[in-house]
């Protein structure tokens, strides 16, 4: 049941999932950085350096070259992902049945969310060419 949604259902017809969100690398301490430097590097051959470290941290040498190459002997792979309980109340279809849920507007796109916890964009011309009310019935 790993990566399942968890739907808890409350009156007036939402449901909660739960959404997974990317970690700021700004927000990582150096051990969260190297253990998301770990796990980006598991699928190659190479491993990460102390020059992709620097980079991870816009330049900022905040652990000496000693104590990177220590933290990657000592600490696991992790992506650094948060996770979070989000009521989901539908709004949009798309063709294929699946429903969604405006969480953000923007000037250039919108952020939704679909009824599995999964999170993406769309922009206002993709939104009316590929969405439809939840309320609508499906043709």
């Amino acid at each position: 049941m790993e990566r399942q949604p968890v739907r808890t259902l409350f009156s007036g017809g939402g449901h909660s999932v739960r959404i997974r969100e990317r970690i700021p690398s700004g927000a990582l301490s150096p051990r969260g950085i190297v253990a998301r430097l770990l796990w980006a590097f598991s699928s190659s051959d190479r491993r990460p350096s102390y020059k992709d470290y620097l980079i991870a941290r816009n330049g900022e040498a905040d652990i000496s070259p000693e104590s990177f190459e220590a933290l990657c002997r000592d600490t696991p792979p992790n992506p650094g992902f948060s996770y979070r309980e989000h009521l989901f109340r539908p709004q949009l279809r798309d063709r294929e049945g699946n429903l969604y849920q405006v969480i953000r507007v923007s000037s250039c796109r919108i952020d939704l969310l679909r009824e599995d916890g999964t999170t993406g964009t769309t922009t206002r011309e993709e939104l009316d060419l590929c969405f439809s009310s939840a309320e609508e019935p499906l043709a």
